[in-house]
C-alpha cells in the first residue's frame, strides 16, 4: 500500500499556519478550516475514482464456481478471495449493512478508499412467500 499517493501538500495548510501565527479571529479560522476540509474530500473522492476505475479494469472475469438450482453463480466468499489482493492493491474495502422490516431485506454495501471517501449503494429484496430464507434475487 505504500505506492498509493498521499494528500498533496496545498497551500491551505501554510495559510492555517500563517492564520495562527497571526492571530485571525476564529471565524477567519473556521473558514480556512471549511476550506481545508472541501479540498480533502474533492482530492478523496478524486483517489477513489481513480481507484475504483483501475480496479475494474483490472478485475477478472469472477469465476462461477457453485452449482444453484438454475445454473452456476459466485457465491460471496469466491467472489471475495478471487478480488482481495487487486482490492487491496487499489486500496478499496467494502462492507454490507442491512437489517430486515417485515418481508423486505434492505441492504447496503459500502465501498471505501483509503483516503477517506466512500459510496454506499443500497438495494432492497423480497423474501419469497413460500420460503423465508429466500429473497426474490436467489429465487
Amino acid at each position: 500500500m505504500n505506492n498509493l499517493p498521499s494528500l498533496p501538500d496545498t497551500s491551505i495548510f501554510s495559510l492555517i499556519a500563517q492564520a495562527i501565527d497571526k492571530g485571525v479571529s476564529v471565524d477567519t479560522m473556521e473558514r480556512l478550516l471549511v476550506m481545508q476540509e472541501r479540498i480533502q474530500d474533492r482530492y478523496a473522492k478524486e483517489q477513489f475514482n481513480k481507484a475504483l476505475a483501475s480496479f475494474q479494469a483490472k478485475c477478472p472475469i469472477i469465476k462461477k464456481t457453485k452449482k444453484g438450482a438454475t445454473g452456476y453463480y459466485a457465491p460471496l466468499e469466491s467472489i471475495i478471495e478471487q478480488t482481495k489482493d487487486l482490492m487491496q492493491e487499489c486500496g478499496l474495502s467494502f462492507q454490507f449493512k442491512q437489517r430486515i422490516e417485515g418481508e423486505y431485506m434492505h441492504q447496503i454495501c459500502i465501498v471505501r478508499h483509503i483516503d477517506g471517501h466512500q459510496e454506499e449503494i443500497p438495494y432492497t429484496s423480497r423474501f419469497m412467500p413460500t420460503n423465508k430464507a429466500t429473497t426474490q434475487v436467489q429465487a
